[in-house]
């Protein structure tokens, strides 16, 4: 939770980097607007607390998709940028696996 804001910076970077796809970047959009619009699959007004967890939910697992499908070359340029404890943080939690060789990743 610290380094959240951190994150936040990181993925704006990416969302403004011409070297990370489009697709990614569709994918990041169209679950933040997911998560601001009033059409959920458990609606914020009948289940109000529960209902934003879908949205958090959502929007947490697209965060860490979108940067570790991200080119791990402008990922690390831009974590480089950011710096401080950040770097050090981001080290230990970036992916040990090879993702250009995944499913997903050839679709990118």
């Amino acid at each position: 939770i610290p380094q959240l804001p951190n994150f936040v910076r990181l993925g704006w970077r990416l969302l403004r980097d011409s070297r990370v796809p489009v697709v990614l970047k569709s994918m990041a959009v169209l679950a933040f607007l997911y998560s601001i619009s009033p059409f959920d699959v458990i609606p914020d007004f009948f289940f109000p607390g529960v209902g934003y967890v879908d949205d958090a939910t959502l929007l947490l697992l697209m965060g860490y998709y979108f940067i570790r499908w991200s080119p791990q070359e402008v990922v690390t340029e831009h974590v480089t940028a950011i710096g401080g404890s950040f770097q050090r943080t981001f080290q230990r939690w970036r992916p040990r696996v090879d993702l250009r060789s995944s499913r997903i990743s050839s679709l990118l």
